[in-house]
C-alpha cells in the first residue's frame, strides 16, 4: 500500500482507498444502496404472515412504504438531517431489522465516508446534493419523548444520522 494511501475495510473485506475519484465513491456508494434494498427485502421474506400484517398495519401500508434505502440515500446526500427508522405497526421488530439490513450497510458506507476523509467539501447550508464527502453514519435508538404532527410519539425507534 502506497504511504498516501489510507484503507479502511468493509464488511466485505474490501479494501477502500483514501481520496477515491468521486466517480467511483457513487458507484461504491450505489452498490451498498442497493445492497440494503436487497437485505431489507431478504428480511421481510423472513418474516410470518403474521409479523407482516403487524408491519404494514394490517394491509394498509404497502412493503415499498416500509423500505429505508431512499432514506439513508437522502442522509447521504444531505437533502436530510437524519433518518428515522420505524415500523409504528410493531416496533418488536426494529431490533431485528437493524441488525439485518442497516448495521452491515452502515458499516460499508462508513469505509466509503473514510476514504472520502480527504474531500473537502462544506455541505453546511447546501440546497443541493452534496456528495462524494466525508461522513460517518450512525444509527441509534431514541429513547426520550420525540413526537411530530404525524406521530405521537417516536420513542424506541431509530434514528441515522452523520456525526
Amino acid at each position: 500500500m502506497h504511504a498516501n494511501t489510507r484503507a479502511a475495510t468493509s464488511s466485505n473485506s474490501h479494501t477502500v482507498p483514501a481520496g477515491m475519484s468521486k466517480d467511483d465513491a457513487i458507484r461504491r456508494t450505489s452498490r451498498i444502496l442497493r445492497q440494503l434494498y436487497h437485505r431489507e427485502q431478504q428480511w421481510f421474506e423472513s418474516r410470518t404472515p403474521e409479523q407482516m400484517q403487524l408491519l404494514t398495519q394490517q394491509g394498509q401500508l404497502s412493503l415499498s412504504e416500509q423500505l429505508h434505502y431512499g432514506e439513508l440515500a437522502f442522509v447521504l446526500l444531505h437533502l436530510k438531517p437524519c433518518a428515522i427508522i420505524d415500523f409504528a405497526g410493531d416496533r418488536s421488530q426494529l431490533n431485528s431489522y437493524i441488525a439485518a439490513a442497516i448495521n452491515p450497510t452502515l458499516r460499508d458506507l462508513n469505509a466509503v465516508g473514510a476514504a472520502n476523509a480527504g474531500v473537502s467539501r462544506n455541505c453546511d447550508g447546501a440546497t443541493t446534493a452534496c456528495y462524494p464527502r466525508s461522513f460517518r453514519l450512525v444509527c441509534a435508538q431514541i429513547s426520550g419523548q420525540l413526537a411530530s404532527p404525524e406521530v405521537s410519539s417516536w420513542t424506541g425507534a431509530f434514528v441515522v444520522y452523520d456525526e
